[in-house]
């Protein structure tokens, strides 16, 4: 009934999406049913367009924007309120020459990434390239994106990646998180 509800190829739009896509995949899985829609996360989408909040839950982006109140953690209400929001800024990307959603990336900003959800990453030194490259990891993992522990996007890691090898960490790894959550094979085999 929801995929019939939601048509033929919408464009979804979730706060917080990997967990509400985590729940429909699998749902879908057990009734052969295949999800390849498209979706926003508004959660994401709500960081990098409003990156002075310090969080981004759904009723304190409401209250943010002046949307009103509603009432939190009811289906149908924050169904409608996330409507509203995600209506809200995607004016705003409009007002700032967005034409396509897209090019929504382009327009709605970077997240700070000292923000997003971290994972646990094991590193291994190959050789002499791999230690300085470790080394300059450390360094900007303390200094440039330190919040609360010494962390690094992936991007640093990508670009420093020479003489490293990677592993998939303990139960606290992307990977195994990837895992206990369900995460459709697709995504696993990515991470992996």
């Amino acid at each position: 009934m929801f995929m019939e509800f939601c048509g033929d190829k919408p464009l979804l739009a979730a706060h917080n999406a990997s967990f509400d896509t985590t729940m429909i995949n699998e749902v879908c899985k057990r009734q052969d049913i295949s999800f390849d829609y498209t979706y926003i996360d508004t959660l994401v989408l709500c960081q990098a367009m409003l990156p002075n909040m310090g969080r981004h839950k759904l009723n304190l982006v409401a209250k943010q924007l002046k949307l009103g109140k509603f009432d939190h953690h009811h289906a149908s209400d924050d169904a409608y309120m996330l409507a509203r929001i995600y209506i809200e800024l995607v004016k705003r990307l409009m007002d700032k020459g967005m034409e396509s959603i897209s090019q929504i990336d382009e327009f709605a900003g970077e997240v700070e990434t000292k923000k997003l959800r971290s994972y646990h990453q094991i590193i291994l030194v190959r050789n002499q390239a791999g230690m300085k490259n470790l080394y300059k990891l450390i360094s900007m993992s303390n200094l440039k994106y330190f919040y609360k522990n010494p962390l690094i996007p992936k991007s640093e890691l990508i670009k420093h990646r020479e003489g490293l090898l990677f592993g998939s960490a303990c139960e606290a790894g992307e990977l195994f998180q990837a895992l206990l959550n369900k995460r459709p094979d697709d995504v696993v085999e990515r991470l992996a």
